[in-house]
């Protein structure tokens, strides 16, 4: 079964393509905040590469944050709009999970694995894992916070223990793989429901306008 994967919420732009387990192939672009530009055409050219029609994809893969609040918008749209077309199954991976995986993956272990990313320059977002099945429920504390917590092992991109396995940037893959532990959303309700994660609550810039819908002058 063929699975595209997004990942929109860093500094670069990724699509990939997986076959079941199997990471077939992907691209990326190191281009800071043109994921609305690339998105979509690089989405084609992947599956264009391994000579699949996109009706012949069984589900999407996004990575739904925290991270860059316009890339994650931009990677959900575009898997929701793929996904009410062509029936697929989206399968949104938060960034915690993707971490989390990684220490399954890697290192074997499953219970007390601390998830842990910057959101500020003393502070970070995180999760103390003691099982697969842990509902993701991310909490914003200050690292000599996060320093007290009891777990065998820090995953991510700050440290705080002595044992520590650095993810510095997500890549596809990782959200690849991320995705075969969770279940796929195909519910046309469900998917227009899904939201990007974000750090802290998310409040579009409000900008004032004229009834004409001109920006007002300055007096």
């Amino acid at each position: 079964m063929w699975r595209l994967v997004i990942e929109t919420g860093g500094e670069s732009c990724q699509v990939g393509l997986m076959r079941g387990e199997e990471v077939v192939g992907g691209w990326q672009w190191d281009w800071p905040r043109r994921h609305a530009e690339r998105l979509i055409w690089m989405a084609g050219e992947v599956l264009k590469s391994e000579g699949i029609d996109w009706p012949a994809v069984e589900g999407v893969a996004v990575m739904v944050g925290p991270g860059s609040h316009t890339g994650l918008r931009v990677g959900l749209a575009a898997a929701k709009a793929w996904a009410l077309r062509w029936g697929w199954k989206i399968y949104p991976v938060p960034l915690l999970r993707v971490l989390y995986e990684e220490a399954r993956h890697l290192m074997g272990i499953e219970k007390g694995v601390l998830t842990l990313w910057r959101a500020r320059s003393e502070e970070a977002y995180g999760h103390l894992w003691q099982s697969p099945s842990d509902e993701v429920a991310g909490e914003i504390h200050p690292l000599s916070v996060w320093a007290t917590w009891d777990a065998a092992i820090v995953v991510g991109n700050v440290s705080v223990g002595a044992r520590w396995l650095h993810v510095s940037e997500l890549s596809w893959m990782q959200v690849g793989r991320a995705s075969l532990r969770l279940e796929g959303v195909r519910d046309p309700a469900a998917i227009a429901a899904l939201v990007p994660v974000y750090f802290r609550p998310f409040i579009p810039t409000q900008r004032k306008h004229d009834p004409l819908g001109s920006a007002p002058s300055g007096r």
